[in-house]
């Protein structure tokens, strides 16, 4: 029961905070500063590229499909004893933006998502 009045609280709440427009291109890179390891001295950096292409296509006043692609990459080192390993993130999404009325609209997203340390793009 905790778990309803929790959904619907922050439905209702996070309402206002939502943004009103769509990103049809989005491009981050994030590099941190040396993190330590918890039973070592050895320290790792994170570095991460994410790239995700959206491409919205309307199909009425009230209905707009939602398609993309992301990626992401990863180089950080797991261990403290081996190298830097690659983890890489190929995905698509699919979705829609349905408006029922002038105060109610929703959004419905799948995403599919493979992830691994050995894919390989060419």
């Amino acid at each position: 029961m905790k778990y309803i009045w929790f959904s619907l609280f922050s439905c209702l709440f996070f309402q206002g905070f939502s943004q009103n427009y769509f990103d049809v291109l989005n491009v981050t890179y994030t590099n941190t500063p040396n993190n330590n390891f918890e039973i070592t001295d050895a320290q790792t950096t994170v570095q991460e590229l994410a790239l995700e292409l959206n491409f919205p296509v309307v199909i009425n006043e009230k209905t707009i499909l939602l398609t993309g692609l992301f990626a992401n990459k990863t180089k950080v080192k797991l261990d403290a004893n081996s190298s830097n390993e690659n983890l890489d993130v190929i995905g698509l999404n699919v979705g829609v933006n349905r408006t029922f009325n002038d105060t109610w609209s929703a959004t419905f997203m799948l995403y599919s998502k493979l992830a691994s340390d050995a894919i390989k793009v060419s």
